[in-house]
């Protein structure tokens, strides 16, 4: 399937609007679906101790098929064909469909349209068996000390010697090294297949049948599996970033013990406390007992606690580093800022024009985040080619450049103003919505000029300040204004083990 023919182009109004529904309807699924596998499962488990574990996809599940039901709603055709179904195993491979499979967006786009037609497909064809987590590898855990689960996006971001040092500094935290397993089980085919089976009557039981059809293996059959870790010996309370996502045995740990485990969340992404829509956060916030951030303070959960620095500044750089963002064949989340399908060409030209707008003299390298170029729906390639725009692609560490250009308010642009390297970034007015403690900020970012909105006064001030950028960067006002926005919301610190150890400490102290 085109990504043309499932794309939607929403207005900042209609977002707002769609995410307060969303927000209010996740619940209502999510109650719903957990009654269905407590009825198959009997954990024991209530409606919280679910959203711990799969939470995160249902709000995804609800913006995904919100998104695909009002491209079709009006153009609602039956299928009276068999769909040969394929199952997630885990909720990143799910994520990952969402955003590029045509199998998958094809499938939906056929079932909601049964549905919408009042029809039912004849047959949905299932495997008889599918991949999921099956547990980890050692269930006993140090019951004194604060599990430490895929902090920072990955692991691997953190070097051996900085694990070694913690754990001989006697923390009171401890780093998972324990890996997930994964088997093959027989799928559940009557639950995930007796909703569609039923009428369906609206948006909101279509969303309940769609999440029971696709819910990953490794949220339904591999309970029976997961069961052993009711007799895990708990840590003392888990940590993590990333893997209240993608992290299954924890999530069932954390699950299983809601009321024994404190669960500390901390942020990893930029936008997260600046943006009035970040759909990940909103799920984040509700699990969480306590949620870290890089600086920002919004209510009695949220607390500031720097994370590691992934940039370090070399002393004589002489290329300009330009980020870029491309975003994905179909939508994830209904949000303005990151691009699809045609939205990526729009990009893709506001980029270009600020590449015809910068001096000759300028040596630059690109860096594309985040998917490949080609699997974006469109040939990005073809339209620098076009454009008679040729620039390397990034060949050495963010740190050994001059100056870092952003086309987009991501993770990259605070990484790079909190190492104290120059910082330009040109973005759509009408593409961000600033909560209004951030807005005062970013409105003295734009003054300052380190924030533009247009590609080509951007250019127009990387050419004034590229031959001395110190001289404008080491200003006593832009580095005050740097300051304050860095506290806020890009706290990064070498230092980072010694805050975790006392942030830590104070916080078990707490719940002892």
């Amino acid at each position: 399937m085109s990504p043309k023919i499932l794309y939607n182009k929403y207005s900042a109004s209609q977002i707002e609007i769609t995410n307060i529904y969303l927000n209010a309807l996740y619940p209502i699924i999510l109650n719903q679906l957990s009654e269905d596998i407590e009825r198959c499962y009997k954990l024991n488990w209530r409606s919280n101790n679910y959203e711990v574990f799969l939470g995160n996809f249902v709000l995804l599940m609800s913006h995904v098929i919100h998104d695909r039901w009002i491209t079709i709603s009006n153009n609602a055709a039956p299928h009276n064909k068999s769909l040969n179904i394929t199952i997630p195993k885990d909720f990143l491979e799910f994520s990952e469909w969402c955003v590029t499979s045509d199998t998958f967006n094809c499938h939906v786009h056929l079932i909601l349209g049964t549905i919408l037609a009042s029809n039912k497909a004849s047959t949905y064809v299932l495997p008889t068996s599918a991949e999921g987590y099956a547990g980890i590898d050692n269930n006993v855990f140090d019951n004194s000390k604060v599990l430490v689960d895929s902090p920072y996006f990955l692991n691997s971001k953190f070097e051996e010697n900085e694990f070694k040092s913690c754990n001989d500094k006697d923390c009171v935290f401890v780093f998972n090294d324990r890996r997930q397993h994964s088997k093959y089980f027989n799928l559940n085919k009557q639950f995930r297949t007796e909703s569609l089976e039923a009428k369906i009557n609206n948006f909101e039981e279509a969303c309940l049948a769609l999440c029971k059809l696709y819910i990953p293996v490794d949220y339904l059959e591999s309970l029976t599996a997961l069961k052993v870790l009711k007799k895990a010996y708990p840590p003392k309370a888990v940590y993590t970033s990333i893997g209240c996502h993608f992290n299954t045995p924890i999530k069932y740990l954390v699950g299983e013990y809601i009321n024994k485990i404190p669960y500390w969340i901390h942020q990893h992404g930029g936008g997260y406390g600046m943006l009035n829509t970040v759909v990940p956060e909103f799920y984040e916030r509700r699990v969480a007992s306590k949620y870290f951030t890089w600086g920002w303070i919004e209510d009695s959960k949220t607390s500031p606690l720097p994370t590691k620095p992934r940039i370090n500044r070399y002393d004589d750089p002489k290329v300009v580093l330009l980020k870029t963002l491309l975003g994905c064949k179909y939508r994830k989340y209904l949000i303005l800022d990151n691009p699809i399908y045609k939205e990526n060409i729009d990009l893709t030209k506001s980029t270009i024009a600020f590449l015809q707008k910068i001096s000759p003299r300028i040596q630059l390298h690109i860096a594309h985040y985040e998917n490949n170029k080609t699997n974006i729906g469109v040939d990005i390639n073809e339209l620098y080619h076009n454009n008679s725009k040729h620039f390397p692609d990034r060949s050495r560490p963010d740190g050994a450049y001059k100056i870092h250009v952003c086309n987009y308010l991501g993770t990259s642009w605070l990484e790079s103003i909190s190492s104290d390297i120059p910082t330009i970034v040109f973005i759509e007015s009408n593409k961000y919505s600033f909560r209004p403690n951030a807005k005062i900020l970013i409105d003295e970012l734009i003054d300052i000029g380190i924030i533009h909105h247009s590609p080509e006064s951007a250019a127009d001030h990387l050419n004034n300040v590229y031959d001395n950028p110190d001289k404008w960067w080491n200003s006593s006002e832009l580095q005050n204004i740097r300051s304050k926005f860095t506290k806020k919301y890009a706290n990064f610190n070498s230092n980072w083990p010694s805050y975790w150890q006392s942030n830590f400490a104070n916080n078990l102290k707490l719940i002892n």
